[in-house]
Order: C-alpha cells, then sequence, then structure tokens
C-alpha cells in the first residue's frame, strides 16, 4: 500500500487568473498593458489575438508582444513557453490573452470547419451549396478542450494571468413578456467566466495582488 505524504500548509496565496471584461473601446487592452509598469511584476507578456493592436500601446509599459502565426496550436505553444519562464527577482510573470473572444472565435471556426469537412458535411454541400451545417457535440467538446487547454495553464502557472473578454449588453427573455438586460461575455455566454472575475485595479501603486486574493 502506498504510504501517506502530507506537508504542512505554506501560506502562500496563490496569484489570481482575472478576466478584464467590458463593451469594445473602453480600455481593456490599456488597463490590462499598464499592469506591465507596475513594481510588484515581473515581464508581461501579451498575446495579441484579436485586433492587432498591441504595438500601439508601446508607452504604457515595459510589456513584450508574444509572436505566434495565429493557429491554436501554435499560441499554445508559446503560451507554454512564457509561462515556463522564471519569475524576476520573485516577482510574478503576467500573461495578457487580447482576447479570449477571439479566441473562442478560433475555435467556433475550427470546429465548423471539421463539421463542413466532415462525410456527412460534405454530402449535404453537394446537394446543396448553402446548406447549414450543424456542428456535432463531439466537435464542440473538442473545441472546448483546447479552450480549458488555455485557461488551465493560465490558472496552473505560478504568476497572473489576464484574459480579456469583449462584453456587452443584451435582453434577457426568460418568458414572455417580461424583459431584463443582463451583461454577456462574447463568444462564453452568460457573464460568470469559469475562472471566476476579479475585479482590481491594475496601476503601478496597486499592492502585491496576492495579499487580497482569499
Amino acid at each position: 500500500m502506498t504510504a501517506l505524504r502530507t506537508r504542512k500548509p505554506s501560506g502562500q496565496v496563490a496569484y489570481p487568473t482575472i478576466l478584464l471584461e467590458g463593451p469594445e473601446k473602453v480600455g481593456k487592452s490599456y488597463a490590462a498593458y499598464r499592469l506591465s509598469t507596475s513594481p510588484h511584476v515581473g515581464r508581461t507578456f501579451v498575446f495579441d489575438l484579436g485586433e492587432g493592436t498591441a504595438d500601439e500601446y508601446a508607452e504604457l509599459g515595459p510589456y513584450e508582444i508574444v509572436e505566434h502565426n495565429g493557429t491554436f496550436s501554435d499560441l499554445l505553444e508559446q503560451m507554454k513557453a512564457a509561462a515556463a519562464e522564471p519569475a524576476v527577482d520573485g516577482r510574478p510573470n503576467v500573461i495578457v490573452l487580447d482576447d479570449g473572444t477571439a479566441l473562442w472565435d478560433l475555435l467556433k471556426d475550427w470546429a465548423d470547419s471539421r463539421a463542413r469537412t466532415s462525410r456527412a458535411g460534405r454530402k449535404k454541400l453537394a446537394d446543396d451549396p448553402d446548406a447549414e451545417i450543424d456542428v456535432s457535440m463531439n466537435l464542440w467538446v473538442d473545441a472546448k478542450d483546447r479552450w480549458y487547454q488555455v485557461l488551465n495553464l493560465l490558472r496552473a502557472w505560478p504568476g497572473i494571468g489576464v484574459m480579456i473578454g469583449r462584453g456587452k449588453e443584451v435582453a434577457k427573455v426568460p418568458g414572455r413578456p417580461a424583459r431584463r438586460r443582463t451583461d454577456r461575455v462574447e463568444g462564453r455566454g452568460p457573464a460568470s467566466p469559469p475562472t471566476g472575475p476579479r475585479r482590481w485595479d491594475p496601476s503601478p501603486s496597486s499592492p502585491d495582488p496576492r495579499k487580497d486574493h482569499r
């Protein structure tokens, strides 16, 4: 029988994984990149997957843009490489994914392409080029598996993960005729992401983010 292995708790507080969500053009990237100026963090790695505007914010701080070819496999490998970089003087590094909505759109397109090139999809399109092709559950499972590969990497590495998400207000209609308004992160359904969002001011004067993460 395997012997029981235990240890005393270290008291070390885990670094957060942060969802920075909001409508377009409200300063989400600005706030995320500005975190690189904080004296409490080491290197900041920015993965620009959406609008390709990371170069525009060069004056905000000493962040580094990670190059990738736009495919999921290369993005994930580069994220793993960034996560493997050692901390600087004990200060945590930061990974910024800008943005998560673009990542989910990439995965949706991948699932749709697989559905269209499947045997059933090709046959249906041969009969009707404008036919609607349903993405089967197994393809959505594969897409979600890739989504969680990124999410779990941000959760597990010994640093700060920031995922930017494009959000908007939409009508919520649980039943007619009443209507309510609710926030929605585009590409991932109603707001309340898998990681749980953190509200945090990433200014240089902000305290060490571990101090209040309980």
